[in-house]
């Protein structure tokens, strides 16, 4: 069954709220967009077991090098202390994360194994680039070929839009409480929500495919060494495969010169 109906998309969203930018609107007429007081970029804490960031005074919980604690955001510092948990009842971890529940609040965090992050464990933040559609792709890319920024994809905006069985469908596909891409529904390649000229609508995502390019042969020969054929080793020598990782390496020097 079909879970998006984004090819469909024309949705208008109500604008923002207005106030008037005179004493008197009955006579002016004046007005202008509300804004929202957002807190400095600074001041907020960035938590890398869950990738996400945290507004001062902000409490949550996280498993860090498999000690279960709570934190609380005070001035762009974290301060973290362990807690009790026991095991979980559900377990809603992907990737095989480990549940654990918070023995004082009931809430449940997961101890996700490398290379995965995130509340359930559904992001990678070294995935730089996509592998076939890239249903898979699970890294960190939120702009768009244009230069759009991605929407949520929990936001209030794709209500009526986006039409998942549940919140463990949700997991599976890649989707959360962040605006990375993903390619839910088999698409041709990543793509997000956008806001464009007032309107919900949606783009491809600008990250790159991990294809490899395939270099032809010039007159059947091997190539010449030159400023613009150089041979060189791979993988280089910073580059760091997870476990049982395979690689493929093909080509050499340049296709055009």
């Amino acid at each position: 069954p079909q879970i998006w109906g984004r090819k469909r998309l024309k949705t208008r969203v109500h604008s923002p709220t207005r106030c008037s930018t005179t004493r008197n609107y009955d006579r002016d007429r004046k007005w202008g967009y509300c804004t929202l007081l957002s807190t400095e970029h600074s001041e907020k804490c960035f938590d890398d077991s869950l990738y996400e960031f945290f507004d001062v005074d902000m409490s949550w919980s996280r498993v860090k090098q498999g000690a279960v604690e709570q934190c609380i955001c005070v001035d762009g510092q974290m301060e973290c202390q362990r807690v009790e948990h026991k095991s979980c009842v559900h377990d809603p971890c992907v990737n095989g994360g480990e549940c654990k529940m918070i023995a004082f609040s009931g809430k449940t965090v997961c101890d996700c194994k490398e290379p995965f992050v995130g509340k359930y464990c559904n992001i990678v933040p070294n995935h730089h680039c996509y592998r076939g559609n890239g249903t898979e792709y699970r890294g960190t890319a939120k702009t768009t070929i244009s230069g759009h920024s991605c929407l949520p994809w929990n936001s209030d905006l794709l209500y009526g839009e986006l039409h998942v069985d549940s919140v463990e469908k949700a997991v599976q596909l890649g989707l959360g409480p962040f605006s990375y891409c993903r390619n839910p529904d088999e698409d041709e390649k990543p793509w997000c929500y956008i806001m464009k000229d007032n309107s919900l609508s949606w783009e491809y995502c600008n990250i790159p495919s991990c294809a490899l390019i395939k270099l032809k042969k010039n007159g059947q020969r091997c190539a010449v060494k030159s400023q613009f054929v150089q041979p060189i080793c791979l993988p280089e020598t910073n580059t760091v495969f997870p476990d049982e990782f395979k690689c493929q390496i093909s080509g050499w020097g340049h296709k055009h010169e």
